[in-house]
């Protein structure tokens, strides 16, 4: 029966082919391949026929929708990937900023501990502008200051800016510049200058030392007297 049963449908098959004036080796093999998939599962037979017919350039109804729901979901993949994408990149940046954050606080902290053991052993810090307020009466102070060193002359710059000119043109705006002498200061302080001597721009220091009248030279040899910082330590 089974074999009759088979017999049967090739010979409505090429029946089929004959009416249809394509009784070809090609058309035959497409309406035996067809009747196969019409077996399967309908996604699986819609994936097997529409890519044969795809190969082909050719769409059927049938087919034109497989086509727009398969790209409907490439771009509903696409979409999905570049949101995990965006997922993962907004974590990094979320631990990186607690990072970032977490390394401010612990300096801010370090800072305010070294601001505390410093008001311990006696100095006042002081910012340049109250420097330049109340120096004058307060000579044989001792004192912290925040700043930048420039070994050129040596002085206390406020910023990097106000280093940057007077290493350049040894001049700076009044109350951008604090004279040091150095030369008392303990030895590791001294060692922390050498080095900062090699920048030119200097570096970011905390002076410790006493408010007092001191004899600086500029370059071309000329002496004044001005209030600054007999420096003791450096950090």
């Amino acid at each position: 029966m089974a074999a009759r049963s088979s017999i049967q449908v090739i010979g409505l098959l090429c029946i089929s082919a004959a009416l249809a004036g394509c009784a070809n080796k090609d058309v035959l093999g497409q309406l035996a391949d067809d009747f196969n998939l019409s077996s399967k599962p309908r996604a699986e037979y819609l994936n097997e026929k529409c890519s044969r017919l795809e190969a082909r350039s050719l769409w059927t109804a049938e087919c034109s929708g497989w086509r727009d729901e398969r790209a409907a979901k490439e771009k509903e993949r696409r979409q999905a990937e570049a949101a995990a994408r965006e997922a993962e990149l907004e974590a990094r940046w979320a631990i990186q900023r607690e990072e970032e954050a977490r390394k401010k606080r612990e300096a801010e902290e370090r800072e305010m501990a070294a601001v505390q053991a410093d008001e311990r052993d006696g100095y006042k810090h002081l910012s340049f502008d109250d420097f330049a307020l109340d120096a004058e009466s307060m000579k044989g102070a001792k004192i912290a200051l925040y700043g930048v060193y420039v070994g050129k002359g040596e002085r206390l710059a406020r910023n990097q800016l106000a280093a940057l000119m007077w290493t350049e043109r040894a001049h700076g705006p009044k109350g951008e510049l604090i004279p040091l002498v150095t030369s008392g200061a303990v030895r590791d302080s001294r060692a922390v200058l050498l080095r900062c001597d090699a920048s030119p721009i200097g570096c970011a220091i905390v002076v410790r030392g006493r408010v007092r009248v001191v004899t600086m030279r500029n370059a071309f040899g000329t002496s004044s007297q001005e209030l600054g910082v007999v420096v003791e330590s450096v950090r």
